[in-house]
């Protein structure tokens, strides 16, 4: 279950990782909740998940925006691989 906690982590880990801020408002703002509240919202999916490992804000999307992502040092800690 998400909470207030996982948002901080998300949020630390993101940076951490050189993850954009808009890119983690996106995730722990909107697509949380298209996952795991059920929300509708048209989105096409991501076809470079796999290459871009992180979820990208529709800007980032529509201009092909990445970052690649660092090691986070707290990973480990909040239960991330």
């Amino acid at each position: 279950m998400w909470n207030d906690q996982c948002d901080k982590d998300d949020e630390e880990c993101g940076r951490h990782s050189g993850i954009p801020p808009c890119c983690r408002s996106w995730f722990i703002n909107v697509w949380r909740k298209i996952m795991f509240d059920d929300i509708e919202y048209d989105l096409e999916p991501e076809e470079n998940f796999w290459i871009i490992d992180y979820v990208r804000c529709p800007g980032c999307r529509s201009t092909g925006a990445y970052v690649k992502i660092k090691e986070c040092p707290i990973n480990e800690r909040v239960g991330g691989q």
